[in-house]
């Protein structure tokens, strides 16, 4: 319906809209603590975030996560090295 001469402004424009909400709405993306924790074991922020995004209110639970992310990655390494 929008593959008209003048449908092609609107999908245009649809798409500048979504990109500029994007855009706004980035500075309340959380990093990744996957990410944070693969730089740095020990992160604070890491445990943070995962904290925040389970739910979770115990600190143990908190580094029953971090363990899994961590076992996650070393386990990840052997096959990284082989590509």
């Amino acid at each position: 319906p929008f593959a008209t001469l003048s449908g092609w402004r609107v999908l245009f424009s649809v798409t500048a809209i979504v990109s500029v909400i994007q855009l706004c709405m980035s500075p309340f993306l959380l990093e990744s603590p996957r990410w944070l924790l693969g730089r740095d074991p020990n992160s604070r922020k890491a445990r943070f975030i995962i904290k925040k995004l389970r739910g979770l209110r115990y600190d143990h639970e908190v580094e029953t996560e971090v363990s899994h992310f961590l076992s996650a990655s070393q386990a990840q390494k052997p096959c990284e090295e082989k590509d």
